[in-house]
């Protein structure tokens, strides 16, 4: 079956809340990563994304050297279990106007999903 855990990336990054906008966006630009957990305290309260950094370029006047990565971030996480379809993850990020999904087991995220690696599976059955 066409599972959520079969092509999801494993061990998700994280970085802390009080991460400047600007060493966050660095970190992901160079890393190319397109979405992180981002944790306060050792418990994840948010993603933060592209677009998010996309958004802010465009829309706020804030200054990324200064403010925390926590005022621009996506929260409450959405997340789906680890193991629904492919394709209810994919109804759940249109649905909820999403790209990326974190993927709990056990009330606890392993991994991240994101939109291109849903399009992926479906267009040519790999992740």
């Amino acid at each position: 079956m066409n599972l959520v855990e079969n092509i999801i990336r494993y061990s998700p990054q994280r970085v802390s809340s009080e991460m400047s906008i600007q060493d966050v966006a660095k970190g992901m630009f160079s890393d190319r990563i397109r979405a992180l957990l981002v944790k306060e305290n050792e418990n994840d309260v948010g993603i933060v994304t592209y677009t998010n950094l996309a958004n802010l370029s465009i829309t706020k006047r804030i200054d990324p050297e200064t403010t925390a990565i926590k005022e621009i971030m996506n929260s409450p996480i959405l997340t789906i279990d680890h193991d629904k379809t492919i394709v209810e993850a994919g109804e759940l990020m249109l649905d909820k106007g999403v790209r990326h999904l974190a993927v709990i087991k056990n009330k606890k995220i392993i991994g991240m999903l994101g939109m291109a690696q849903v399009l992926a599976h479906l267009l040519t059955g790999k992740g």
